[in-house]
């Protein structure tokens, strides 16, 4: 069996809050060689179809995004106002979601509405209409816990584009 039936990110089996960040994104960490034989098993058993009529799912996504963050940021600021005790991810986020939102500013301005629409989408499961990229996406983070480093990004892109070309 493969690694790709035995994680979420295949497109049957994706749970719906999984894909709209409901659910942490945690799968089980593999290494450079087991990445590289997901990508491979991703780019078989999920052909990009063109674009579908299904508006584009990556900003609203992106703005979902950034009031969960916002939300977060203020939760966390409140407990440490109140004395609370908070944990050095949540320390982070306070120290540094001045630059979150910097980057936030920066893909709306520079992603054009509907460019998603232009890229091959995902044509079954709770992805449906997602780009492609988007679920290559979520499987990288999920399986290196957020770690993602350009020796792991160009392998797997790599292994995913000697079965299915990337455009």
């Amino acid at each position: 069996m493969g690694l790709l039936n035995k994680t979420v990110f295949r497109p049957s089996a994706v749970s719906a809050s999984a894909a709209t960040a409901e659910e942490p994104l945690r799968e089980e960490l593999l290494s450079i060689e087991q990445l590289e034989q997901l990508a491979g098993e991703m780019a078989a058993a999920w052909p990009g179809k063109p674009a579908v009529a299904t508006g584009d799912r990556l900003l609203p996504r992106l703005a979902e995004s950034q009031r969960v963050l916002l939300s977060a940021y203020q939760l966390v600021n409140e407990a440490l106002n109140g004395g609370q005790h908070v944990s050095p991810a949540a320390e982070w986020l306070l120290d540094n979601y001045y630059l979150v939102e910097k980057q936030i500013l920066l893909i709306r301005r520079h992603l054009p509405r509907r460019y998603s629409l232009e890229l091959p989408q995902l044509s079954s499961g709770p992805l449906t209409g997602f780009p492609r990229v988007y679920g290559m996406v979520l499987a990288l983070i999920s399986h290196l816990d957020g770690r993602i480093d350009s020796e792991a990004l160009d392998r797997f892109t790599g292994a995913y584009q000697k079965k299915a070309v990337l455009s």
